[in-house]
């Protein structure tokens, strides 16, 4: 029971811990084995976001090996014969989020009681940098639902690939993270998602818990991820692990369906499509200041700032062909980057500013893993191990 586990021994990453089940008890069974009660417990805290085994491998008796969220005790994974009788589990978790662990006679009757040997160790996924640049989902074009590249200098348009998802909008690297994220209009509550940018591929997070989140902005001074509702004109905080929004207060504009960071000058810029005007809003207080008119350069659904030339961007959406806009947030003047982008209808805008390593292409390592448990273990970080 509760008593055997909050005596639990630690256990440390890459340090072999060798123990015994002789002479224990309990009363708690796995969901892989035989009332397998006579146990023995551990714990130990992840020190990195990465994928960790946890191994009875090489044990003198039939195990069964389960690993527990210490917050609400669910039993996350459990292992009974994965290398022979011996147990062995695999799994994503995040750091500073304390473990435990149920080392146990298969069916507990003391017929496989012995001593074993519990290892603990960490690995990382190999994937490829993406390419630094500025890139865009589609919204109503051609490629409709797919991730785009967008070359400002040689004015093409890449496609990456199908996101997986229908009507993802508003984008924003985060670049503290080194995670893309996306919004994912739905008929409920609209679910945030993770974007791979080197194949487009979208995987959920999970739900805001509101209905209308059309924008994202990353702000790196803060390492906070903002979103506008336009049921509500609640500028919202989405949590970065759930997904969840909470409010910070009314922006007082209707329709704000573009968020971005400036970076350099620590504001937060948006869209406005009522009146299609470039607004301020502070996100401390989410009070909104109208800016500029965008003239005749309407329906502006996607914004992203670029640190490296100290640009505001707007992508328009025209029908089914859109076009990329350099917007002055102080004098108004507004100054085609890509016009004319056929078949293309770029609704979310974001630019991804590359990682530490420097290089593109190139095997990174890596780690995101999916969600569940408590909270949730959905996380992932580049780790600037190139």
């Amino acid at each position: 029971g509760d008593v055997y586990k909050r005596q639990a021994t630690e256990v440390i990453e890459d340090i072999p811990f060798n123990g015994t089940t002789v002479g224990s008890v309990g009363m708690d069974a796995s969901s892989c084995g035989y009332s397998d009660t006579q146990d023995v417990w551990h714990w130990f805290v992840p020190t990195k976001t990465a994928t960790y085994t946890v191994s009875l491998c090489g044990s003198e008796f039939d195990t069964t090996l389960a690993v527990f969220d210490d917050c609400d005790g669910t039993e996350i994974e459990c292992s009974d014969d994965a290398c022979g009788t011996l147990s062995q589990v695999t799994l994503p978790m995040r750091p500073e989020k304390e473990m435990r662990v149920q080392v146990a006679d298969y069916s507990g009757d003391g017929g496989h009681e012995g001593t074993f040997d519990l290892d603990l160790s960490a690995s990382l996924t190999l994937v490829t940098t993406p390419w630094p640049g500025l890139y865009a989902s589609d919204g109503a074009g051609f490629l409709e639902d797919h991730f785009l590249r967008l070359d400002r200098d040689s004015a093409t348009v890449i496609d990456v690939g199908a996101l997986g998802k229908a009507g993802v909008s508003g984008l924003a690297w985060a670049s503290g993270l080194g995670l893309l994220y996306g919004v994912n209009d739905t008929i409920d509550t609209d679910e945030v998602v993770v974007i791979d940018p080197a194949t487009g591929a979208a995987t959920s997070v999970g739900p805001s818990g509101f209905g209308e989140l059309r924008s994202l902005a990353w702000d790196p001074d803060r390492m906070k991820l903002y979103s506008v509702d336009g049921w509500t004109d609640y500028l919202v905080e989405i949590d970065p692990y759930t997904g969840e929004g909470s409010v910070i207060g009314t922006v007082a504009f209707s329709e704000i369906e573009a968020l971005a960071y400036d970076s350099i000058a620590g504001k937060l810029y948006g869209v406005d499509v009522a009146s299609d005007y470039l607004i301020e809003i502070d996100p401390t207080t989410a009070t909104g200041t109208a800016l500029v008119p965008l003239g005749s350069y309407d329906n502006v659904r996607g914004l992203a700032f670029d640190p490296v030339r100290g640009e505001l961007l707007g992508s328009q959406v025209d029908g089914s062909d859109g076009r990329v806009l350099r917007i002055d947030p102080t004098t108004g003047v507004i100054t085609p980057v890509l016009d004319s982008m056929a078949n293309a209808s770029p609704d979310g805008l974001t630019l991804i500013e590359g990682l530490p390593d420097g290089t593109v292409g190139q095997p990174y390592e890596a780690v995101i893993p999916v969600s569940g448990g408590c909270p949730p273990y959905f996380f992932g970080a580049w780790t600037g191990v190139p």
